[in-house]
């Protein structure tokens, strides 16, 4: 949490292309389904990163989203997911451009849904890890208040504001 008093700068076009997305369906306690969304940033090949760089990014993802650190009360952003047909985009506020969930059989069941939990990692994780890797990962960030989440509803198409559905035709 080295960067909690700076405030993290919008995602660029840049981040927001190399973001790894993670979406699931998970029930809760009393059987009611929703989404998942995860946003994490990936780990390289070859080479190091910069922790408190990814860091500073990855709040700034969060920020956009109005997720909150896990553990504390999770936010209800409004509609931030946009649906046409099988395809999904994610609105990042402050942000020119939205990110296309390249999931069709996910969005098609989360089309049906009340709502999707946005779930933020700050620490990098790469793109090839496994289902356990991913639940390590997800446990120890919470410990640690670097995984952030937020509530958001899917939009219906007649319901985007103007300048969002400008930006999401943009999608990357």
């Amino acid at each position: 949490m080295a960067h909690a008093e700076i405030a993290p700068p919008a995602p660029s076009t840049g981040l927001i292309l190399s973001l790894t997305v993670r979406t699931s369906l998970e029930h809760t306690a009393e059987g009611k389904m929703f989404g998942v969304v995860m946003l994490t940033y990936p780990a390289p090949q070859f080479g190091e990163v910069d922790q408190d760089d990814v860091e500073l990014k990855m709040r700034g993802v969060a920020a956009s989203l109005g997720a909150a650190p896990y553990g504390g009360p999770v936010p209800t952003v409004g509609a931030r997911i946009h649906m046409q047909g099988a395809d999904a985009a994610l609105w990042f506020k402050g942000c020119d451009f939205g990110l296309r969930l390249k999931h069709p059989r996910w969005a098609s069941a989360a089309a049906r849904l009340d709502e999707v939990l946005l779930v933020v990692g700050l620490a990098e994780l790469s793109p090839g890890a496994t289902r356990a890797e991913v639940d390590e990962y997800r446990v120890h960030l919470a410990t640690n208040r670097d995984l952030y989440v937020a509530r958001t509803q899917i939009a219906p198409p007649n319901a985007v504001h103007d300048c969002v559905a400008a930006a999401l035709r943009r999608c990357l």
